[in-house]
Order: C-alpha cells, then sequence, then structure tokens
C-alpha cells in the first residue's frame, strides 16, 4: 500500500457517471481515494516513458489519488495509474507526482501523458486541470 495511505479500511463507496461509463469510488480515510473504470483500457504509451505500446489484457483503469497528510486545500500529492492484465497481476502502472497552484494543476512527472481517467477524477472533486493538453489515451 502507498505511503500516504494511513487506513485501509474503506471508509465511503459510490458509483459515479464520468466518461460515459459508471464508475466505483472508493475512500480510504482522509487521504486516498480509488476510481475504478470498468470499461477503460489503457496504453502502455499513455503512462510510461520510454517503453515499446502495448495495451492492457482486460479492461478496468484503477486511479489512486493520495493527499500528504489529509490536506484536501490543494490537489493530491501523487496519483497511482494502473491496469491488469488476464492473470490479474499488476500490467500497466505509473506513479505520478502532481504540481499544484492552489486548486490548479500545472504539472505532473512520471508519464508522458495525462490520462483520461485522471483528469477526469480530478475534474470531478473540483480540481483546475485546464492547462493540461487533452490526450487520446
Amino acid at each position: 500500500m502507498s505511503e500516504f495511505n494511513n487506513d485501509d479500511k474503506v471508509t465511503d463507496a459510490k458509483i459515479i457517471k464520468l466518461l460515459d461509463q459508471w464508475v466505483t469510488v472508493l475512500e480510504h480515510g482522509e487521504s486516498e481515494m480509488d476510481f475504478f473504470y470498468p470499461e477503460s483500457r489503457i496504453g502502455e504509451h499513455c503512462v510510461t516513458t520510454g517503453t515499446p505500446l502495448r495495451e492492457a489484457a482486460s479492461k478496468g483503469v484503477h486511479v489512486m489519488l493520495h493527499w500528504k497528510n489529509q490536506v484536501k486545500t490543494q490537489g493530491p500529492l501523487s496519483a497511482e495509474v494502473f491496469s491488469h492484465y488476464v492473470d490479474n497481476e499488476v500490467g500497466i502502472y505509473a506513479d505520478m507526482g502532481l504540481t499544484w497552484e492552489g486548486q490548479k494543476l500545472v504539472d505532473y512527472d512520471g508519464a508522458d501523458n495525462l490520462p483520461g481517467e485522471l483528469r477526469e477524477a480530478l475534474k470531478h472533486y473540483g480540481y483546475d486541470v485546464s492547462e493540461m493538453e487533452e490526450t487520446k489515451c
């Protein structure tokens, strides 16, 4: 589990519609949220620098947002984006650092592109991602 996670228990769960699909959102305490997009597939070219193009063998993309010390006055400190292969092992994975000016995302690292699933999760919670280029991942 992430170094930012202070509680493994799910404290809230809901289903919301993002990217034309029903997305499960699990909240783990005050410092971690897990979004699961069941119909999405994410290509390796979207998240990993310098590796061959390859797509996850199964549908389903997880986006985990992490806040340090439950501080939500600005965006999450980091995000994990991952998908699974058929054998249910994590296949495509990116651990992304996020840089904020208040509620506005101004930069990120750990990936070539900002995946649409991450962008939509941030927008849903009111964060401004308008400076980030749209990508087709």
